[in-house]
């Protein structure tokens, strides 16, 4: 309702949403690339009550939680591809596809906000440094 009021400009949604919220009847674009509904795969889990399960089950969530959260991830990149393919054809959006020179200008804008989000706390510097370590593997920077 926020789009079709124009209270908001955009959302961030995967277009597996079209159809659930009915976004189809609001949308005009949809970036695709670069994805801005990136999925955050993770796993949390309070240190205290991952102390109490039996060692059998802490063995089995160590080992095994990347592969799960490596499907998610790669789940959630099968239905981007589906679900483009599908919305091309069936809605009156266009998908956005940035090019690379746009890609890396917001990518720079966003990595120098990093030293400011790393600054509010040790906590905040922790998750930074995560990110730099792992933009740096990708080759993003």
């Amino acid at each position: 309702m926020a789009l079709k009021l124009g209270t908001v400009d955009g959302a961030v949604f995967g277009l597996e949403n079209l159809e659930i919220y009915k976004l189809k009847e609001v949308w005009k674009n949809f970036v695709f690339t670069p994805s801005l509904n990136t999925l955050m795969a993770c796993l949390i889990i309070n240190m205290d009550s991952f102390k109490k399960l039996p060692a059998n089950i802490r063995a089995l969530i160590d080992n095994n939680a990347h592969h799960v959260l490596l499907e998610t991830a790669m789940n959630s990149y099968v239905w981007d591809l589906y679900w483009s393919a599908k919305a091309s054809k069936e809605h009156p959006f266009k998908l956005v596809r940035w090019s690379e020179e746009d890609i890396s200008k917001v990518r720079k804008v966003g990595f120098g906000l990093w030293d400011t989000v790393a600054a509010k706390s040790p906590r905040c510097a922790k998750w930074v440094d995560i990110i730099r370590t792992q933009m740096r593997e990708l080759g993003k920077i």
